[in-house]
């Protein structure tokens, strides 16, 4: 009876527009048969997820990001590609980027807390995904050990912003020191969502975007954890143009191309925007 209770919740939560009571339904369902789902989020990309965690609520019911933006940087992919995610969490981002770059390309993804990494690795394994190499690792600009803190969620560890007591000690490196040890001669696209420690991820990947043929940049621009690092959306934003690129903001599910910041998304009140930078020869 409790997991017949449990199902019909689930697909009345997953089938229906937000509302206020959606989120007690489905803790109301997690409580009454506490048990993990397998969903597919596109064909061959599965995640576990809990209904009892707000942020695997918006994976269940397809409605994590508000504009789109895996399915634009998705986009962007060819057969072949090298990708690089950092702050790839679940494994949203490098799964469906590992299908884009099949049966060729490869993804590294770097999720420094070990936790979020083990289900990075699970979903991994039931989506039968061998095209990513995942990392516990926070890149950074300089190589050694840092705190990390915890963040409220999965999504919101940080090196810099504090949103709770929880601290834990994780291994640091630049991706420019990375790519030498492994030998990668390429890489084709970054995204960088890393809860304020973007600033500094670029300066540690100076070498990489002073190449030709330096990758597309998909970069999250969180104001409050830019702050919170000692940076800001702007320098950030300007950093990045410097080295050749044209930057366009994700909005609506498609590319715009600006010059400058754009007004910042404010979802529950916190300010963020989403940024493709493309190579001036692209």
């Amino acid at each position: 009876m409790r997991r017949a209770l449990f199902d019909t919740i689930a697909w009345y939560v997953k089938r229906t527009p937000p509302h206020p009571g959606r989120g007690v339904l489905a803790r109301l369902a997690w409580r009454l048969d506490p048990h993990e789902i397998t969903h597919e989020m596109a064909p061959g990309v599965k995640i576990k997820i809990r209904l009892d965690r707000d942020e695997d609520l918006a994976y269940w019911t397809n409605r994590y990001e508000q504009h789109d933006d895996v399915v634009v940087f998705v986009a962007l992919l060819r057969e072949g590609m090298v990708v690089v995610d950092v702050g790839a969490n679940i494994g949203m981002y490098a799964m469906l980027s590992a299908r884009a770059v099949a049966p060729g390309g490869m993804v590294f993804a770097f999720e420094p807390v070990p936790a979020v990494h083990r289900r990075l690795i699970e979903n991994l394994g039931i989506s039968d995904i061998g095209n990513v190499s995942p990392h516990r690792i926070a890149l950074a600009d300089t190589n050694g050990t840092a705190c990390f803190y915890l963040g409220r969620n999965d999504s919101m560890g940080s090196l810099y912003r504090a949103q709770t007591s929880a601290i834990i000690e994780v291994p640091t490196t630049t991706l420019d020191d990375f790519l030498e040890r492994h030998g990668m001669a390429r890489v084709d696209a970054v995204k960088i969502d890393a809860e304020g420690a973007e600033m500094n991820i670029v300066r540690g990947m100076r070498r990489l975007l002073a190449r030709p043929d330096r990758p597309i940049l998909f970069v999250e621009h969180n104001y409050v954890a830019l702050r919170a690092a000692g940076s800001s959306a702007e320098e950030l934003f300007t950093a990045i143009v410097a080295h050749g690129y044209v930057a366009h903001v994700v909005e609506g599910g498609q590319l715009r191309r600006v010059q400058a910041l754009v007004d910042p998304f404010r979802p529950g009140g916190e300010a963020y925007a989403n940024y493709v930078f493309l190579p001036l020869n692209l």
